[in-house]
């Protein structure tokens, strides 16, 4: 939610708004050097495509995914 990264970076937290799908995204947002990704995607196609992404840059990442559908959790799980 762009107002929520709004919020956020108004008080001096690091927040981003982008297609995390996106290598390229992911990568100017500095994925590669995190400690941690905080995954809030209501759509579990994307969400699994933004895990893919992100461990394509950084394969030991701590990686947080909010998920709505528990059947979403197994593929997601397959990923790490």
């Amino acid at each position: 939610n762009p107002e929520n990264v709004h919020r956020a970076a108004s008080r001096g937290e690091p927040a981003f708004f982008g297609d995390l799908t996106s290598p390229d995204i992911l990568e100017a947002v500095g994925a590669g050097r995190a400690r941690e990704l905080v995954i809030l995607i209501n759509d579990p196609t994307a969400a699994e495509r933004a895990v893919k992404a992100a461990r394509g840059l950084a394969p030991a990442l701590h990686i947080l995914v909010r998920s709505r559908y528990v059947g979403a959790l197994a593929p997601l799980r397959s990923l790490d």
